[in-house]
């Protein structure tokens, strides 16, 4: 499903286009979220688009996750999810895990991206709670300074040079109040307890 139609579903592109009937999951989709879960295997949301969204809420029962995605409120990239997305992922007592692209996050040219990235957190810890949201950086850069040259992003897409920089988020969200206990969660702590629920 990854940002474009194929057999399963139709993706989220990461900008408008010129597309016919935007669908969601096709009847072979329905069936392939369905035998993932008889299998215990993780169904991720990020890169498909919200008509599929609400038909693996509807045609699923266990946990899911958006493993490197925003808010939308935040930033309107159609790659991130909506008030009620974020919500129903809490509600099947999911993870969210937050993405360090840039026009993704929505840093613009100026802003500190670290903070950026705090907004996102904060915003789904208010929105939803703390035990769902987490660390899904999809860092980039490396793409682009290997022979493999991609079209469609600029150099320096990252919020972070590195996963090293984690730290400086981390210092950023201790800095706005939340506590050790709960940045531990948002690191990995939530990821974990998600994993151990579903791939048992």
């Amino acid at each position: 499903m990854w940002s474009r139609r194929n057999y399963v579903a139709d993706g989220c592109s990461f900008i408008p286009v010129e597309e016919g009937q935007r669908g969601g999951l096709t009847k072979f989709g329905v069936n392939v979220v369905k035998r993932m879960e008889e299998m215990n295997m993780l169904i991720d949301v990020s890169h498909l688009n919200d008509e599929g969204f609400q038909d693996v809420v509807k045609y699923t029962n266990k946990p899911f996750i958006a493993s490197h995605s925003n808010s939308r409120s935040i930033h309107g990239s159609m790659r991130n999810l909506t008030d009620d997305q974020i919500k129903a992922i809490a509600d099947r007592k999911g993870v969210i895990g937050i993405n360090a692209i840039k026009n993704i996050a929505g840093v613009t040219d100026g802003e500190a991206p670290i903070s950026k990235l705090a907004d996102h957190i904060e915003y789904i810890v208010n929105l939803a709670g703390i035990h769902h949201v987490g660390y899904g950086f999809d860092l980039c850069n490396g793409y682009y300074s290997s022979e493999l040259k991609f079209k469609f992003a600029p150099n320096n897409c990252d919020s972070l040079s590195s996963h090293a920089e984690a730290v400086l988020l981390t210092e950023e969200l201790l800095r706005r109040g939340i506590s050790k206990e709960d940045c531990k969660l948002i690191i990995g702590g939530n990821f974990f307890r998600t994993f151990n629920n579903i791939l048992v």
